[in-house]
């Protein structure tokens, strides 16, 4: 199942929009826009979605009207069309949500003085509650001499489980199952007869084990054996083949669920929460970038166990961003819903430095795994300005992420250029490209690429680079002066070689020149000329974040995400400049 759009109305900045993409389970989805697009209020809208319905803060109804219905809309590739709005909630049948975004809050401290009110504000960090409901405390009332005592005279061959009821995710997978209908199974006077027969046996501990370990097999199958000591073998506690061990410490925790009847689940979750709350103890303190000045540890606190941070000032953003991420995926972790879940983040790491980024990818890159590994269903959804395709900030798998565009430009990019751009490795043709297409090269006009186009199915009237170079001029002038939609791989295109010929023609030898077009890449030819002195405007190496990425195949869209940098009229103006100098030097091409 994908996720085949989203459509928010009248919710913080939006009004109502419809977000065409497709969303991919079990795999990253980063959502890119521009500053000002929506992306904050994407975020608030599914932070507002309560189980039963949307629940808004007054801040964040769109344009402060609160009469105004809130609504939010999910397609899927199955056909289902899912909605919410501030009375009902179809989405929470299908899907659970989790948002982690900004945890500043402002605040304002009042202060009464001689009369007056003096107000102070502040930005805090918003509290981490890792766990809305600290369970009642239930401990096992577990006896082993009394258990040896009910087992009877051989109960010297019973092992101690205190380690076992200390597990939590053990005993959570135990009290899990139906324990009161295996109860009413007709097993237990076989287990006593089985005991009985044990209990007649003469020797040492050892002695009696091995006669169990020969004779217990069918035992074994019935009551509650089969599915507990399952979950045993699963978590290492006892290997396949010992069956003594099965019987003696399913034998005892069967005991213990007689005799504590409801309060057993009740110390199954207890003993859950407090491996849950040492866990994330000591997690938060590996993880603790500022640990020689903050000790952050989760507390108790009004039947919850919060992380309470620092002043948001104590903090630099980027430490804050990385404490309060992995604090928010641990409150997330422990939910294990299952149904299909979206976990939305929001631009929380775009201050991270190269070491908080790489750890901020691993954890979503083990968090899908986990879930793809389960054939669970989760759609991590990545929301940012930062575009991935330009600034290389992720170093997910290429393959393995769907990066979508948000703001959606009504431009196209011909076919026939892009088919170029997904032959430039192409042995039979990749050096000519290189010269002469993809560069700028003195003898251009030299070229006739017919036979290598013809074979490859490009375009015949661009076989020659002159008549290329018009055509890719002549898109530039569009995206410039008129009013027409453009090509964004076009302009992309003229601007790089543009930049390489005005840059060449400053060299003042014909052996540096020739150098320049030996240098592979636009931008090393860039700094060999800066090398040499010739003057390079900044211009030129700023916009190779666009020009560069946009001339190479990839399997994100490039069309799209060269559009939302062109459509800047700061970008058009600094193009525009580049294009007034080409026309000084060489006239109107």
């Amino acid at each position: 199942m994908n996720i085949t759009g989203i459509t928010i109305e009248n919710i913080k900045g939006i009004k109502k929009y419809h977000f065409k993409f497709t969303l991919y389970p079990n795999k990253p989805n980063i959502l890119v826009a521009p500053n000002g697009f929506g992306k904050s209020s994407f975020a608030i809208a599914f932070a507002s979605l309560h189980e039963s319905k949307i629940i808004l803060d007054e801040k964040d109804c769109h344009l402060g009207d609160g009469a105004l219905t809130p609504k939010i809309e999910i397609s899927t590739s199955t056909g289902k069309c899912l909605s919410a709005d501030n009375t009902m909630n179809d989405i929470s049948g299908e899907f659970d949500v989790f948002v982690i975004n900004n945890p500043l809050e402002p605040k304002a401290n009042v202060r009464h003085y001689m009369g007056r009110t003096i107000s102070k504000p502040t930005i805090d960090i918003k509290p981490t509650i890792l766990i809305h409901t600290i369970p009642a405390k239930k401990d096992f009332i577990y006896r082993l001499a009394q258990l040896k005592r009910v087992f009877g005279i051989n109960g010297k061959v019973l092992p101690d489980i205190s380690f076992i009821l200390c597990n939590g995710t053990i005993m959570t997978e135990i009290a899990a199952l139906d324990l009161a209908r295996i109860g009413r199974m007709k097993w237990v006077a076989k287990v006593n007869d089985y005991l009985n027969d044990v209990n007649s046996q003469k020797g040492i501990a050892k002695v009696i084990r091995n006669y169990i370990s020969k004779t217990v097999s069918a035992i074994l199958k019935i009551g509650p054996y089969p599915a507990i000591t399952d979950i045993l073998v699963r978590h290492g506690i006892i290997s396949p083949n010992e069956d003594a061990l099965k019987f003696l410490y399913v034998w005892q925790i069967w005991q213990l669920y007689i005799n504590m009847g409801a309060d057993f689940k009740k110390a199954c979750k207890y003993v859950q929460y407090l491996d849950d709350k040492k866990r994330f103890t000591q997690e938060i303190e590996d993880f603790n970038p500022v640990k020689n000045r903050f000790n952050i540890v989760p507390k108790e606190k009004k039947e919850q166990l919060v992380v309470e941070w620092p002043k948001a000032h104590e903090l630099s953003n980027g430490q804050r961003d990385i404490l309060f991420f992995y604090a928010k995926l641990l409150e997330f972790e422990r939910r294990k819903a299952s149904k299909p879940q979206i976990l939305i983040i929001d631009e929380i790491f775009d201050y991270l430095d190269d070491v908080n980024i790489l750890l901020f990818q691993y954890k979503i890159s083990n968090l899908v795994d986990s879930y793809r590994k389960a054939k669970r269903l989760i759609f991590p959804i990545l929301v940012t300005h930062l575009d991935p395709n330009f600034f290389h900030h992720f170093c997910f798998n290429e393959d393995r992420i769907n990066v979508c565009y948000l703001k959606k430009e009504n431009v196209k990019s011909s076919r026939e250029l892009l088919n170029i751009i997904y032959v430039r490795e192409n042995e039979t043709i990749k050096d000519k490209l290189d010269e002469a297409y993809f560069h700028f090269h003195p003898l251009y006009n030299t070229y006739n690429l017919t036979e290598e186009f013809r074979t490859l199915g490009l375009n015949i009237e661009w076989a020659t680079p002159s008549k290329f170079r018009k055509k890719v001029f002549r898109l530039l002038r569009t995206y410039l002066f008129e009013n027409n939609d453009y090509d964004p791989i076009a302009v992309c295109w003229s601007v790089r070689l543009m930049i390489e010929e005005v840059i060449y023609s400053k060299i003042p030898s014909h052996s540096q020149q020739q150098e320049f077009i030996r240098t592979k890449k636009t931008k090393e030819k860039l700094k060999y000329a800066h090398r040499i002195g010739v003057f390079i405007p900044e211009t030129y190496f700023l916009l190779g974040l666009i020009y560069n990425v946009s001339l190479h195949n990839s399997s994100v869209d490039t069309v799209q995400s060269a559009a939302l940098k062109l459509n800047s009229l700061t970008v058009k103006n600094m193009i525009g400049q580049i294009v007034q100098e080409h026309v000084r030097l060489f006239g109107r091409q």
